[in-house]
């Protein structure tokens, strides 16, 4: 799994200097691991100081965003 937004997080870090916080936000803690732990990706933000965090959707919330993904990957 690739995310194109980690690759624009990572664009976006190159960019612009400053001291803001880089965060990549995720609804999901399966969605999140691959960027966490040893993966290559895991590796790259971390180098680049992108955060990973998961913000747990409620469950209402979660079915709408899983039926809106289904939509777009159809």
């Amino acid at each position: 799994m690739f995310s194109l937004d980690a690759f624009k997080l990572l664009f976006a870090n190159a960019l612009v200097e400053g001291v803001g916080k880089r965060i990549l936000l995720f609804g999901d803690h399966r969605a999140a691991a691959h960027f966490e732990g040893k993966s290559w990706m895991a590796q790259c933000l971390r180098k680049h100081d992108i955060m990973i965090q998961v913000m747990e959707l409620p469950s209402e919330l979660r079915t709408k965003v899983l039926r809106a993904q289904e939509r777009q990957y159809r």
